[in-house]
């Protein structure tokens, strides 16, 4: 039927089996048989001497297309992401087919996979699609991995935040910082701020690579997620440093004890604004 799969064996003429193949009906007219890639020459020649005697024609489309597997639990997830949410086949029909379009690039899914349904897709594009498509996945697949890196920026966030207080807080009970010199203390935390989140930034992008990536084998870690982490530690710092030495000033203006800015409310704070940054760059850059 349209839009429908089958695993077969293709057998020779005493009926041993060359080759396990998957015979997809995507368009009514047009089968698409997909071999294992190191069988394509034997599977041809075999397959053209059969064809001599049916009213058939067979073309070698494997340089025009290429084939990605996703399987896995979040599978079908991750695919719903790049399909704007829609299914991505008819629900509850085995080995289900469907064309459509993904992030404006044409596709076929194939409810196919070594896994099984429904935890096993394979995706056919076009072959100069490829390279696109197998990044967006790796980015897709790195949404867990961003969860691992929120603990370290809510952390830096809260300590930049509450030393900044602290030095702002001293200097007013020793009444060397009034309301009026808030620009001033503005001005030098930016600067320290920038200098420190830089540093981190640097240091942390290096070791997001080599060490989370290479040294573990995590293929979750791409440059485009570690500059998104490292990005967010950079205005992370800086936010955390301005509201760390706005807020004590602010309280002494209205009255209230400076104390009371200290570290509890103001990590609070930046915690809830460096997540905000954190899923901001991770919606421009990973398009999630």
């Amino acid at each position: 039927d349209l839009n429908q799969s089958q695993y077969a064996i293709m057998p020779d003429e005493n009926g041993y089996a060359i080759d396990d193949v998957y015979l997809y009906r995507f368009e009514e007219e047009k089968f698409l048989l997909v071999v294992n890639a190191g069988n394509i020459d034997k599977d041809l020649a075999h397959l053209y001497k059969q064809a001599e005697a049916f009213d058939v024609k067979i073309t070698n489309v494997s340089a025009q297309y290429a084939a990605i597997a996703v399987q896995g639990p979040k599978s079908k997830d991750i695919l719903k992401a790049m399909h704007g949410g829609k299914e991505l086949t008819v629900e509850n029909v085995k080995n289900a087919l469907n064309t459509t379009v993904m992030d404006g690039k044409p596709v076929r899914i194939a409810k196919t996979g070594y896994t099984g349904e429904p935890i096993g897709y394979e995706l056919y594009c076009d072959s100069a699609d490829a390279e696109y498509f197998w990044n967006r996945l790796l980015e897709l697949g790195a949404l867990p991995i961003l969860t691992v890196f929120i603990p370290m920026l809510m952390d830096t966030g809260g300590n930049s935040g509450s030393q900044a207080s602290v030095t702002v807080i001293r200097g007013i009970s020793l009444q060397e910082i009034e309301f009026k010199d808030i620009f001033k203390v503005i001005w030098k935390e930016l600067r320290v701020a920038l200098f420190c989140g830089i540093t981190l930034a640097a240091v942390s992008f290096v070791k997001i690579l080599l060490f989370d990536g290479m040294v573990l084998g995590n293929t979750g870690i791409t440059p485009t997620v570690a500059l998104t982490v490292c990005l967010t530690l950079v205005l992370t710092v800086v936010c955390a440093k301005v509201v760390g030495c706005i807020m004590p000033l602010l309280a002494e203006k209205l009255g209230f004890d400076p104390a009371v800015m200290a570290s509890p409310f103001i990590t609070t704070t930046v915690d809830a604004i460096s997540l905000l940054i954190y899923f901001g760059f991770a919606k421009v850059l990973l398009h999630v």
